[in-house]
């Protein structure tokens, strides 16, 4: 039996579970263990992985950061700064509902 730490993509997992951020050069580490139709893209020539995983680091950053510019974030996030822009309204969206009930 392989202990955690031998497990290929233990370091990427446990960054998912603990809500840590995810470098670029790790997803590519965990890509490449991937099968050929894990890798499905989007129309915009994204894979889902960079979707989900951009998606999971904007939790990540959510709670280190209560106030971050949208260039801050993009950096932090290893993205473009349209796109920060456009996950950065859909986790206000997303907050939303809790601050209107308080």
């Amino acid at each position: 039996m392989l202990e955690p730490l031998q497990l290929p993509a233990f370091n990427i997992l446990e960054k998912m579970y603990l809500d840590r951020l995810i470098k670029k050069s790790e997803l590519e580490e965990f890509e490449s263990l991937l099968q050929p139709h894990q890798k499905a893209t989007n129309a915009d020539g994204s894979t889902i992985l960079d979707h989900a995983v951009i998606e999971h680091n904007l939790l990540a950053a959510s709670k280190l950061y209560n106030n971050i510019t949208f260039e801050g974030l993009g950096a932090l996030l290893e993205i473009e700064g349209t796109i920060t822009k456009q996950f950065h309204l859909s986790i206000w969206f997303l907050q939303l509902p809790s601050n209107c009930f308080r």
